[in-house]
C-alpha cells in the first residue's frame, strides 16, 4: 500500500515541477492573455459609459442591410473602415477575397 501511494506522492511531485516549468516558459503568453481580458474590460465599460444599452440594443437582433465580403485580414475590421456600428452590416471574411 505504502508503495502505490509513493508512486502516487512522486507522480503528483513530477506533475507539480512539470507544471511549475510550464508556467514559467509561458509567463509571457499568460500575461498576453491577462492583457487581453484587461483591455476588454475596459473596453466594455467604456461602451457602457458612451451608451449605457449599447449591449442591450445589441440583443435586440440585427437586420443589416448590407453584405460586406472583405478579406479575412484581422488588421482590416470591416465595420470600422466603413465607420459602421455592429450589427449594421453583415461581415464575410474569406482569405485573399476568394
Amino acid at each position: 500500500m505504502f508503495k502505490v501511494f509513493d508512486q502516487y506522492i512522486h507522480t503528483l511531485e513530477f506533475l507539480l515541477v512539470s507544471l511549475t516549468s510550464l508556467i514559467k516558459k509561458n509567463k509571457k503568453m499568460s500575461d498576453f492573455y491577462k492583457k487581453i481580458l484587461d483591455n476588454n474590460k475596459v473596453w466594455v465599460e467604456n461602451a457602457l459609459e458612451k451608451d449605457p444599452n449599447y449591449f442591450k440594443d445589441l440583443a435586440k437582433g440585427q437586420t443589416p442591410p448590407l453584405l460586406w465580403i472583405g478579406c479575412s485580414d484581422s488588421r482590416v475590421p470591416a465595420n470600422e473602415i466603413i465607420g459602421a456600428k455592429p450589427g449594421e452590416v453583415f461581415v464575410h471574411r474569406n482569405i485573399a477575397n476568394m
